[in-house]
């Protein structure tokens, strides 16, 4: 009887196997023959002008794209974990249900059916996709290397334009909405253990051969964060709870930072750049620049420092808290106000403010 268990358990295996090596060439055959199908059908032979190979190129990136995405289904299909019960965070989960999701791969969206389990002891607990565990799925919907896209995008525009950015390119299409969701959702999460992803990072610092000194500088801007779009209502909530509005109704600080590197001349080899927000006081932001200062200085202790700001008081008492070196208005804002002190002579736009503006701001700049 046991051999004969045994053989069966063996014969069912291999049935498995050949049922799953019979779908995968069934599936490979089905891709490669729609790309093989496009080609014939869009064959450029004498088609040379320059429209005609616009939309070819156009068509022949969407066959492709079409192609990988699904690939991909396939592969995350087959990455899922089919078992009546795992183990996820020391606690054991039983399976529920089956159920279609829709994920945003760099190839766009990919609708994969996957098994869910659940904490039975805790009538609370969500149902989990064992899959997004194993493929490192972030906040349920982007892959990883999907999701690396999207927040690098969004820190260099608005999520409106990093929408028509990826229209354009062709590959996924995330909306405004997903793309504006993605860094705060991301953002929470680093708050969660900041110090210990920041201090990672500072292991992480390279230092320039080149470099023979150190700028430092901070500062901050307030932006509409809440409701700075309509100051009077911001205001009227803050009354009928109680509280005063102080400073723009509906704007936040938004701090930035640099720890520059400069060679000889003074001239900048590279930098970390620094943002954090919306904070009051840039608390945080100066914990981790000067942390992150002070672990350059333990290597490299003869390194001058240069410290930069603006005429902000809060933000020289925080440089004067920073290792010994000069205290420098950076150029940008050092303008900005010689500019304001002519205007306040020779009034605002008029001729005479341009034409001495522009004298004494290239002297600042000599």
């Amino acid at each position: 009887m046991k051999k004969s268990s045994a053989a069966r358990v063996v014969r069912l295996e291999v049935e498995r196997a050949l049922r799953t090596t019979e779908i995968q060439r069934s599936f490979h055959e089905r891709v490669l023959d729609g790309v093989r199908k496009f080609l014939e059908a869009h064959a450029m032979a004498g088609k040379t002008g320059a429209r005609d190979f616009y939309d070819f190129e156009k068509a022949l990136h969407a066959r492709l794209i079409e192609a990988e995405r699904e690939i991909l289904g396939s592969v995350m299909s087959a990455a899922d974990v089919e078992a009546d019960a795992i183990e996820i965070a020391g606690r054991v989960h039983r399976r529920v249900l089956r159920s279609s999701q829709t994920y945003m791969t760099a190839a766009g969206p990919v609708s994969v059916e996957r098994w869910l389990y659940k904490d039975r002891r805790d009538p609370t607990a969500h149902a989990l996709a064992a899959l997004d565990l194993k493929l490192g799925i972030v906040e349920g919907f982007w892959t990883t290397r999907a999701a690396e896209q999207a927040a690098w995008v969004v820190t260099q525009m608005t999520p409106q334009k990093a929408e028509a950015l990826f229209a354009r390119v062709g590959n996924m299409e995330p909306s405004k909405s997903s793309l504006d969701r993605l860094p705060k959702a991301l953002g929470s999460r680093w708050e969660k253990d900041r110090e210990v992803y920041e201090q990672v990072l500072r292991e992480a610092i390279v230092v320039p051969d080149e470099t023979h000194s150190i700028a430092v500088s901070i500062d901050g801007v307030l932006a509409p964060i809440d409701g700075g779009a309509s100051p009077t209502e911001v205001r009227a909530d803050a009354a009928a709870k109680g509280r005063r509005s102080k400073g723009p109704a509906g704007y936040r600080e938004m701090g930035c930072a640099t720890l520059s590197f400069c060679d000889k001349k003074g001239d900048l080899i590279s930098a970390i750049r620094f943002g954090r927000g919306p904070e009051s006081k840039k608390l945080a932001l100066k914990d981790t620049l000067r942390k992150d200062l002070a672990h350059v200085l333990a290597q490299y202790p003869h390194l001058p420092v240069a410290k930069i700001t603006d005429a902000g008081g809060d933000n020289w008492e925080y440089t004067a808290t920073l290792p010994e070196g000069p205290e420098i208005l950076d150029f940008f804002h050092a303008t900005e106000h010689l500019g304001a002190a002519i205007a306040a002579v020779h009034g605002d736009g008029t001729f005479a403010t341009r034409h001495k503006f522009g004298s004494p701001a290239r002297l600042v700049g000599a």
